[in-house]
């Protein structure tokens, strides 16, 4: 990678630092567009293609068999004098949390479309999180050389969809036969839009208008019968951009790379530096070199042979050096044994890292992906990541009994670089257990963990995970007599439950100094309590799946002895209360829910919509044009499970279906 100048002060490089993660729909071109920016960067001289299998960005072996995303791949690209770190993710559903975990440490996205499909079921999914995230995106419509393919379409999907003002930056020029050419750039001039030049002017005066009604620069040329310059509509435009008041639409052809030096231009003049993210958010860390070190560490580092090397980490603020003694969030400390940029699988060695910069860590032990990376003492922590739960499970089984402990210990390595891979032990039979994100997640696994156990293993059919969520709140109450060191003690323990929708397991202190045992009731000894309170409520109370959604609030605390000296005693009694209040709540099982979207031939239709019926599926929307007609939807995600194959079966193999994560849903009665 060309370096950018090293005369500057390092905040002007942190101004011309754009860190970006690329998302999409599955099959929307996301890889392709990030295979085509390193070729036209200079960053390599091939052009990597997703159909061989010789993509930068895809390179774990099991990306280049399916063809698709899995993990997301990191890089770094240099145009016209801006550094872009790349985030390229994954768009299938099963590999959220690599999105999750990329939009965290983004200040910017472009949102990949299929100008033939338009918004489909995941780019609803990443542009929510985008909302609530608070990302400025552009939007490139990809594909466009498809003669099928509709930029105003797109843009109408856009706007109907997410309610947004979509404003077109760049328009598609076709030839005399269809064929896709070039796009001209609306904010500069349409003169060379040839056969197609009126419909670019006409383009070009709705992005005078829009931006008119937006900026009071640009109104106030058109007041003084001035055309505003290109300069000005692109102030206009990154300022309305970062206000997040309409999003910029580029088009193109990834594929035969039209349209991606345009777009690469957008991302340096109208997406924020990580400065000027960090305040048009207000946040509370200062971005400067010069104080405390605090950085994110968001994912894993992987290498094609061998499980996570190192963590991905981004610097907020301070310097990160090679050496430096570091603490996560717990005060944990830890040596940088090394800090590498990263290029897909190739890792650059590096000795720091500035502000805004996107770097591998490696220390042992690594960090975990959420964690708060600070300077020792310094007492900053960010948010952690939170991640969906695992809703899909199956038993891992070795050849030989002797193999278990191989088998279980080379799941929990590869299960560390993944949070939404959960391994653990079936407490009803104690057969190993994975628990992920879908079917494609656990295929994977199985996959991945094959080649890294290099012995024969079975893995069980795939089963739908289930829960147990509170009918109501309740009070606990347990109170304790023992003999302890020849004495008499006691301890009595008052907590209260209720549901909390959405919270996972949250345990609270909230006991009067009135009521503590004698003696200081330190935070360690607060904490030992609350670790027993959540790990009541995972095991549940004599349900058939763990409890989740719950609050539990340590209310009452009394002691005869010493907090130190009864502290098993006070445990005990805290268990027995939550078992108690959790018994009187009650519970009702459930089971995850999904939102299915369905493309089938219109001539399947029938059979289709039956099929889906017969599964318990609610249809919700049903949209016909052509040849070809899209059902939407909800369904338990059990009634599902492997419908893939059936739906090929009934569509002579044309037909196609995308799930999306939707609410838990109660179990009904068989």
């Amino acid at each position: 990678m060309v370096p950018m100048n090293a005369n500057r002060t390092w905040t002007e490089r942190l101004e011309r630092i754009r860190n970006l993660a690329i998302v999409a729909h599955i099959n929307a071109g996301k890889t392709t567009l990030g295979e085509r920016i390193l070729h036209v960067t200079g960053r390599q001289r091939f052009l990597g293609s997703v159909d061989s299998g010789t993509t930068t960005l895809d390179w774990l072996r099991e990306e280049q068999a399916r063809g698709i995303s899995i993990a997301a791949a990191v890089t770094q690209v240099v145009w016209r004098g801006y550094s872009i770190h790349l985030l390229d993710t994954p768009g299938h559903v099963d590999f959220g949390a690599e999105v999750e975990r990329s939009l965290r440490v983004a200040d910017g996205a472009i949102v990949v479309l299929d100008g033939v499909r338009g918004v489909e079921a995941r780019t609803e999914a990443v542009w929510s999180r985008l909302d609530r995230l608070g990302v400025p995106r552009l939007v490139f419509v990809n594909k466009l050389d498809r003669k099928v393919a509709e930029l105003e379409r797109a843009i109408a999907d856009l706007e109907r969809r997410f309610s947004c003002r979509a404003l077109p930056v760049t328009w598609p020029v076709r030839d005399a036969r269809g064929d896709l050419v070039r796009c001209v750039d609306l904010v500069g001039s349409a003169a060379e839009a040839g056969r197609d030049r009126a419909v670019a002017q006409a383009e070009r005066e709705k992005v005078f208008a829009r931006l008119g009604e937006l900026d009071d620069s640009v109104c106030a040329c058109f007041v003084d019968g001035h055309h505003p310059g290109r300069g000005l509509l692109r102030e206009a435009l990154r300022r309305a951009t970062l206000r997040r008041q309409l999003v910029p639409v580029f088009c193109g052809s990834a594929l035969h790379g039209i349209g991606v030096d345009a777009l690469l231009d957008g991302v340096c003049e109208l997406l924020p530096s990580p400065l000027a993210r960090m305040q048009a958010e207000a946040t509370n860390i200062c971005v400067t070199r010069d104080a405390p070190l605090v950085a994110l560490a968001f994912g894993a580092a992987p290498a094609a042979d061998s499980p996570a090397l190192a963590s991905l980490v981004r610097v907020f603020r301070g310097r990160l050096n090679v050496g430096d003694c570091v603490e996560d969030g717990r005060g944990m400390a830890r040596t940088v044994a090394a800090l590498h940029r990263v290029h897909g699988s190739e890792q650059i060695p590096v000795d720091s890292a500035d502000p805004g910069e996107i770097v591998a860590l490696s220390s042992d032990p690594p960090f975990a992906s959420g964690d708060t990376v600070r300077s020792p003492g310094s007492g900053t922590l960010l948010e952690p990541l939170a991640f969906a739960a695992p809703v899909i499970a199956a038993t891992l089984e070795p050849a030989t009994s002797e193999e278990l402990d191989d088998l279980r210990r080379a799941a929990e390595v590869l299960a560390a670089a993944d949070p939404t891979l959960v391994v653990s032990t079936d407490p009803g039979n104690g057969a190993l257990l994975v628990a992920g994100m879908g079917e494609l997640h656990l295929d994977v696994f199985r996959d991945r963990l094959t080649h890294a156990f290099g012995r024969r293993f079975a893995m069980g059919a795939p089963r739908v995970v289930h829960r147990v969520v509170l009918v109501r709140g309740a009070d606990g109450v347990a109170e304790l007599h023992r003999k302890l060191g020849g004495a008499d003690a006691s301890a009595v323990v008052e907590v209260r439950v209720e549901p909390a929708p959405g919270q996972g397991i949250v345990s609270r202190w909230a006991v009067s100094a009135a009521v503590q045992a004698p003696g200081s009731m330190g935070d360690a000894l607060k904490g030992e309590f609350l670790v027993e309170v959540a790990s009541v409520a995972r095991r549940g109370v004599g349900a058939a799946a763990p409890l989740d959604d719950v609050a539990i609030e340590v209310r009452r605390v009394g002691l005869t002895v010493s907090a130190g000296e009864g502290m098993p005693l006070l445990l005990e009694a805290t268990a027995s209360a939550c078992r108690r209040a959790l018994e009187t709540a009650g519970g009702r099982e459930q089971e995850p829910g999904v939102r299915f979207e369905v493309e089938a031939p219109c001539g399947a239709l029938g059979p289709v919509l039956a099929d889906l019926r017969s599964r318990g599926a609610t249809v919700e929307d049903l949209a016909a044009g052509g040849t070809t007609a899209v059902i939407s939807g909800r369904a338990a995600l059990s009634r599902l499970i492997g419908w893939a194959t059936q739906l090929r079966s009934l569509t002579r193999g044309e037909g196609r279906c995308d799930l999306a994560a939707d609410a838990w849903i109660d179990v009904q009665p068989a």
